[in-house]
């Protein structure tokens, strides 16, 4: 399991996500894969992507595991806003990005 610091400047709070590679055996490439990075600022989680993904889920987790929010997302360019309403971002913990045979898992 590879962990990694992702952030963007004009945001204030990076996530921190921890990948789980395709290859579960353990044997993955020399060179770091491009993945996704996240922030959250106020009651929005922006996530952005090295390049277009089909089929991203995104699932965002309370304090006990409880899925708050998903969403499948058929096609991402570039960036995808999620805008949490109050209730939500009061019980928020984790995000997770399940795309291509990744499992990102972030927590904020």
């Amino acid at each position: 399991m590879m962990s990694c610091t992702l952030f963007n400047i004009q945001a204030s709070d990076p996530i921190d996500f921890v990948s789980h590679p395709k290859n579960e055996q353990g044997q993955g490439n020399r060179v770091p894969a491009l993945l996704p990075t996240a922030d959250y600022e106020d009651n929005i989680i922006n996530v952005y992507v090295p390049y277009d993904i089909e089929n991203m889920q995104i699932v965002i987790k309370d304090e006990q595991g409880g899925e708050i929010f998903s969403v499948l997302i058929p096609s991402v360019s570039i960036q995808y806003s999620i805008i949490l309403s109050e209730d939500e971002s009061a019980d928020k913990h984790s995000i997770e990005l399940y795309f291509n045979g990744w499992h990102l898992t972030g927590y904020f």
